[in-house]
């Protein structure tokens, strides 16, 4: 294994005489290009991030690289190895964005909750509200009935299931459905 720090100018490439099949960026900022030229021939370039490690033997034969040439878009000093075997690195380092529902949580829950729903006649009835500690919720349906994601949900635009059907629903999200008549709808669910 070769560990090499080197500063950087900004889209200058540099090339470094060095033999492996892995290549790892332990830190910089911005992207790089990677350029591995192999032993026999050949060469593969990529663009990677710091952290990111790769595989950059030939992809036709499994030949190791016999040099490395990085283009840092920054001027920086950076450090990256080089080996013939897969290298690892436990530390977290940088940015992280995150859009949208994020749930992280153990197998299983830590709670159950369990009731009955009395539907009072024909109509869209929201079965359970959004709730990010639900892991899922079973239902027992007496009747036929149109599942659906609001209010809008109907016999025409519902997922339909036959009366004395069972369905088990592993999302946070609220739950809809619509009913032809007055029913009561047990239900079982498991919460962090």
């Amino acid at each position: 294994m070769n560990l090499v720090t080197h500063t950087f100018v900004a889209g200058e490439p540099r090339t470094f005489p060095m033999t492996g099949r892995y290549f790892r960026l332990l830190g910089g900022a911005g992207d790089f290009k990677v350029t591995a030229r192999h032993l026999g021939g050949g060469a593969i370039s990529t663009e990677i991030i710091a952290g990111i490690g790769i595989d950059l033997s030939n992809p036709d034969n499994g030949s190791p690289y016999k040099e490395i040439e990085i283009t840092s878009e920054a001027p920086q000093t950076v450090r990256f190895l080089s080996s013939y075997f897969p290298s690892s690195d436990s530390r977290l380092t940088g940015d992280v964005d995150i859009n949208g529902l994020l749930s992280v949580v153990n197998n299983g829950g830590s709670m159950r909750n369990s009731g009955v729903i009395a539907v009072p006649g024909a109509g869209a009835i929201q079965l359970r509200g959004t709730d990010l500690n639900r892991l899922k919720c079973a239902f027992h349906f007496p009747i036929d009935v149109f599942l659906g994601k609001d209010n809008t949900v109907s016999t025409v635009n519902g997922f339909p299931l036959l009366g004395n059907s069972k369905w088990v629903d592993e999302n946070t999200a609220e739950i809809w459905a619509y009913f032809g008549a007055a029913c009561n709808v047990p239900f079982f669910e498991d919460l962090k």
